[in-house]
């Protein structure tokens, strides 16, 4: 009978190679006037996070790899205004009560080098993606594969006396493998340098990153996704094992947009998250819950109004499981 952990990783494996041979029914079309390539999550996690969810960390010793899923839930992720007989028009949910899985390797090939993939995928989602604009029988959005995420990550300690800070530059590229009904797919890839800052303290741990996610702009009605700039501190607490943290993350958009109503749309997608983790010999487990802030405005004339997103989720929920290989 094999090890409990051993187990674990068996089955963890299973679920990357599984999501990984899910069929892809046609490549996107992203450039279609009802295209369903509209970045769904606002917040990916990052493959190198053990006490936060968004910001990475340094290998921790005695690590060899890392291997693990994700399962999330978010709801209100992406509304949508249509034409209609209210002048203020009607809401529409793109994506609505939204189960996704992100099975995710990590291997630590030197002690300042790890490597990282991701498969994430839909699993359910109760809103029908664009075609709920033009039809309200349009059908739930069945089980698709996203796009396959590509990271690296190097982090160099900094000699500052018994302070542990770690310097870490990051990379990550999403690889246009995906289905566009996922809702996790780009128009072609994409690419995210940042540079970030990880201080360890005895029972706290700070993190700070900073940088660009640069992708092709796609747009549906009035909304326009296009390149960001990345932003996300957080600070950790460790006792007995366990770990509570808590992070915002925010993701400003590089350009403001005009809507065909002539209003200007100031897209600023931010997110507050908690994570609660605890090891159990080499698996370590997580759970995390969130929303998306306020802090997107769209302005028109003298009025303005303030609104999460997009892509934005009212309440989210994930819970990790990760087994370490030593």
């Amino acid at each position: 009978m094999l090890p409990r952990g051993s187990l674990v990783a068996v089955v963890l494996l299973s679920g990357i190679l599984v999501s990984i041979a899910l069929p892809k029914p046609a490549l996107a079309d992203c450039g279609a006037v009802l295209s369903n390539c509209l970045p769904g999550e606002s917040v990916p996690r990052s493959p190198f996070a053990l006490r936060f969810h968004a910001l990475p960390e340094p290998a921790p010793v005695g690590e060899r790899a890392r291997l693990g899923s994700e399962l999330g839930f978010q709801t209100r992720t992406l509304i949508a205004s249509a034409a209609s007989p209210d002048p203020f028009g009607r809401e529409v949910p793109l994506l609505d009560d939204w189960y996704t899985a992100t099975p995710f390797l990590v291997w630590h090939v030197a002690p300042e080098l790890s490597l990282a993939a991701q498969q994430p995928v839909t699993l359910s989602q109760s809103a029908s993606g664009v075609e709920a604009v033009s039809s309200i029988d349009a059908p739930a959005i069945p089980i698709a594969a996203g796009d396959t995420v590509l990271s690296a990550l190097f982090s160099h300690p900094l000699n500052f006396g018994a302070t542990a800070l770690t310097l870490m530059v990051a990379q990550r590229a999403t690889v246009p493998t995906g289905h566009e009904s996922s809702f996790l797919k780009e128009d072609g890839m994409s690419y995210s340098p940042s540079l970030g800052l990880h201080w360890q303290l005895t029972s706290l741990t700070f993190a700070a990153i900073g940088g660009l996610h640069l992708r092709r702009s796609v747009s549906f009605g009035d909304l326009r996704f296009g390149s960001e700039a990345l932003f996300g501190a957080g600070v950790a607490y460790s006792r007995w094992n366990a770990s509570l943290s808590t992070e915002l993350q925010l993701r400003p958009a590089l350009q403001s947009d005009e809507s065909a109503a002539g209003a200007t749309i100031h897209r600023f997608p931010a997110a507050l998250l908690f994570n609660l983790g605890y090891p159990f010999g080499p698996v370590h487990a997580a759970i995390g819950v969130g929303s998306s802030l306020p802090v997107s405005v769209t302005q028109k004339g003298a009025t303005s109004d303030r609104v999460s997103g997009p892509p934005g989720s009212v309440f989210r929920m994930s819970a990790t499981l990760a087994y370490s290989f030593r």
